[in-house]
């Protein structure tokens, strides 16, 4: 109790509201401690609003899912330190200040927008490049064999089951998307106009599917090496798990919003470093 009381005297509230947590979940009526730990949660609360992503690259409209996975996962957080300023109240500040005109706010202007808000931050971001590639499926024709039975007379004339191997073909089908993604992320204290955060965070995603189909027996299909059926137990199960691989692959736009999380998770994350 008195530790924490030396860290509310320091102004280090959010050290406080987390040593007055632990007080209250040992014994919640223990002296004033729910009292003032609710103090120094507003105390050490940081108000932060988050302005309208700026696009810098070839793909259009993608600001708004880029911004909606970031509120996300900073409302993920569940940081009790963190408010978020009201987006429509926002909006309705910069449309006043005519910011939005040139569709470019500069740091002078962020910061005179986020004063306005009673936001303590301001968090500025850019997206500088996206770009995509798009695969085109291939289908490779391959040699295999196929196994069956045959009976033949052994050397004691008696009748018995012999495999043999008759030549088939299969098909080996890839395919691969991928998408690359750099964003400009930056923090602005607004009081001291500090810069608490400022990163480019680069992200790369593929997906690559690679599969064989075939149109007889799979259990049956053996591949080949030297014109001979392989049939070593790896080089057999190799094939067969390539019958049961997965086929879809990942499109474009699945790929950016993976991206567009990655890149939010990653600013959250910051942003909760900053607040412990």
């Amino acid at each position: 109790y008195r530790q924490a009381q030396n860290y509310m005297d320091a102004g280090d509230f959010r050290a406080a509201y987390k040593v007055y947590t632990n007080i209250v979940k040992r014994d919640s009526d223990y002296k004033e401690s729910k009292e003032r730990m609710a103090v120094a949660r507003e105390m050490g609360t940081f108000v932060m609003a988050i302005m309208p992503v700026e696009n810098k690259s070839n793909l259009d409209d993608i600001e708004s899912k880029i911004e909606a996975y970031l509120v996300n996962s900073l409302i993920g957080l569940q940081n009790p330190f963190l408010k978020i300023v009201d987006r429509q109240h926002l909006d309705e500040i910069i449309a006043q200040q005519d910011f939005s005109l040139s569709g470019v706010i500069s740091d002078a202007s962020a910061i005179e927008v986020g004063n306005l808000t009673g936001a303590e931050g301001i968090l500025v971001g850019q997206v500088i490049d996206i770009r995509a590639q798009k695969g085109r499926p291939t289908k490779l024709t391959k040699k295999g064999y196929e196994s069956y039975l045959v009976t033949v007379k052994g050397e004691n004339g008696e009748e018995e089951k012999k495999t043999r191997y008759r030549p088939v073909t299969f098909y080996e089908h890839t395919n691969r998307n991928s998408v690359y993604i750099s964003f400009h992320v930056k923090l602005l204290h607004l009081e001291t106009s500090e810069v608490l955060v400022s990163e480019v965070i680069e992200r790369e995603l593929s997906d690559e599917v690679n599969w064989v189909s075939y149109s007889g027996n799979v259990n049956k299909l053996f591949p080949e090496k030297n014109d001979k059926p392989l049939t070593s137990r790896s080089a057999v199960n190799n094939l067969r798990s390539m019958i049961d691989a997965r086929t879809d692959l990942a499109s474009i736009e699945e790929l950016l919003n993976q991206s567009y999380n990655k890149i939010g998770s990653s600013i959250s994350s910051r942003v909760d470093d900053y607040l412990q």
